[in-house]
């Protein structure tokens, strides 16, 4: 990870201007978004909504899979039914007004674009910017008055909330343009859940997308010979069935992971690490998808593709600006970034703590503000190499977890729950390995599977190790497995010495130089002016900046 005195001067000016910006939108533990995501944010009460159904004291399957097909809290709309056609076409988000059951307002807008004469249409209830009240506290549920989807009691407490949500037919929706329209029948339900993150994923990151397919996830398409590897996996543990995966597979049906920790933890473990993980990048390639090059006031879309990436990587349950200690309030990546820091002593923004804000996430926090700033800038061809940092910088707690688990089998007399939660870990992470060598994969699957007869830690550390460069990252970034009892590392599990380390490869900022932005309000003023005489500038066809050295590589090179 070679940083640039270029990088390093957008990295400042992102931080910046993140600084200095009007919060027009809820942070999203410290990044500013451009766009309105508290509705993608929330994505992560339907995980919470998932694993409290798993949590009862005999797990529902049947209501865990039902919020995760049918989502709860993300894209809330109402299914209705005309009592004749539309007079004439709505479009694509236009108003639309109703009444909940006690005949207050209730505000809406077309869900899809609808041709005259239909009668089935979606009302999508308005989202709020925020969900900070007044007083300061948080609850990531007051983004939207309504939200039915698949909750129910054995969610609990995620369950449907329907104060706000449109009343008991017969009722009628008014649209500003075509009038009163008289419903039928009513049903409420949500356009985004878990599930979809995975059955969507052929069409969006190998067929039908401009950059397609991403090579991200080309490497899980070729290693499990299926596109929807991941809906296949989190169905299996919650149906009690078996893979049929080219490799890696697993079976939930057979004795040694048909209990229901196993089970739980395919499943909780997959949905949050194999759905979720892949369309993170997903998003950020969508970005350079629709990015549009050196036009300062033509990237709405890609920004907008961009927060949707970052608020799926933390979710909506990691409150705003979150201190460092509180690192186990979410459900999604972010978090178990945070808690895999301590296992493996990378913590803080040296990453040798064993407490604190993860390394991990304050690189990609960096990361992110700096692909939001070159895409507001349309420097689209520089947001290819940020992408990949990020990539490489997620796996990390991907392999952490693996090991550990490797060591909990090995040496710590695991059972079928860790396990599971070992061969879940390494499902998530084994393409990418593959990638770089067939033979370490086998040596981690061999080990991590279902049903293996033995787990030997040492060999799925080394063979990790053996391919730190290929997969980006380093020892230092990984650790060791860290015995906070003992006060040292874990026997056989001390990190790994990198090569060579050079001052000149860290593309990280200080302390002082962040908390020199922070508080330099000045400075942060001072740099929004540049940036507005950068737009000028960039109408007048004479732009301040242009594409760094990175820039000249082919995107994906």
């Amino acid at each position: 990870r070679i940083a640039t005195d270029g990088h390093k001067m957008r990295l400042l000016l992102a931080l910046a201007i993140a600084t200095g910006a009007q919060a027009s939108y809820e942070r999203v533990v410290g990044y500013q978004p451009g766009s309105q995501v508290t509705d993608h944010c929330a994505v992560d009460l339907d995980q919470a909504a998932m694993e409290a159904a798993l949590g009862l004291a005999t797990p529902d399957y049947d209501a865990a899979l039902a919020v995760y097909t049918g989502g709860g809290h993300s894209k809330s709309y109402a299914a209705l039914t005309l009592q004749s056609g539309l007079p004439a076409a709505l479009s694509k988000g236009d108003p639309l007004t109703g009444t909940d059951q006690d005949g207050l307002p209730v505000a809406g807008k077309a869900y899809a674009a609808y041709a005259a004469g239909a009668t089935e249409i979606r009302f999508q209830y308005i989202t709020s910017d925020f969900t900070t009240s007044s007083g300061g506290t948080s609850d990531a549920n007051r983004h939207v008055g309504c939200f039915v989807g698949g909750l129910s009691s054995q969610t609990s407490p995620y369950v449907p909330v329907t104060g706000g949500c449109l009343g008991t037919p017969p009722f009628s929706i008014t649209s500003p343009t075509l009038g009163p329209l008289a419903v039928s029948a009513i049903e409420h339900k949500n356009g985004r859940d878990l599930e979809g993150f995975s059955t969507a994923a052929q069409a969006k990151m190998y067929d039908s997308c401009p950059g397609c397919p991403y090579d991200e996830y080309k490497k899980f398409y070729d290693y499990y010979g299926d596109y929807m590897y991941a809906d296949t996996w989190v169905k299996a543990a919650l149906q009690g069935s078996a893979t049929s995966f080219t490799n890696g597979n697993v079976d939930f049906s057979t004795s040694g992971a048909n209990d229901d920790a196993s089970r739980i933890q395919g499943a909780k473990k997959g949905s949050a690490y194999m759905n979720v993980w892949m369309y993170v990048i997903r998003e950020f390639e969508d970005a350079i998808d629709d990015c549009q090059k050196d036009c300062i006031h033509c990237n709405d879309d890609p920004v907008h593709a961009w927060d949707e990436g970052v608020c799926f990587y933390t979710g909506g349950m990691v409150q705003p600006d979150t201190s460092a200690d509180q690192v186990t309030s979410g459900k999604l990546l972010w978090t178990l970034a945070d808690k895999r820091c301590m296992d493996y002593k990378t913590c803080g923004s040296a990453g040798n703590e064993a407490s604190g804000q993860s390394k991990v996430n304050q690189d990609l926090a960096r990361e992110f503000a700096l692909g939001q700033l070159e895409l507001q800038l349309g420097q689209c061809d520089n947001v290819r190499p940020i992408v990949e940092r990020t990539t490489n910088l997620m796996r990390i707690p991907l392999i952490q977890g693996t090991m550990r688990y490797a060591y909990k089998v090995d040496k710590l007399g695991g059972l079928e729950k860790e396990k599971a939660e070992g061969y879940t870990f390494a499902a998530a992470v084994l393409p990418a390995l593959h990638s770089c060598s067939a033979a370490d994969a086998t040596i981690v699957y061999d080990n991590m599977k279902q049903g293996a007869t033995s787990t030997s830690h040492a060999a799925v550390k080394t063979a990790f190790e053996r391919n730190y460069a290929c997969l980006g990252i380093t020892c230092a970034d990984v650790g060791g497995l860290w015995n906070s009892g003992l006060i040292d590392y874990y026997d056989g599990a001390t990190p790994c010495v990198d090569s060579s380390t050079s001052d000149d490869d860290d593309d990280s900022l200080s302390s002082g130089a962040i908390a020199g932005i922070a508080v330099g309000a000045g400075i942060a003023a001072l740099l929004l002016g540049v940036v507005t005489y950068m737009a000028i500038r960039e109408k007048n066809g004479k732009p301040v900046f242009t594409p760094y050295m990175e820039s000249k590589d082919a995107p994906g090179a």
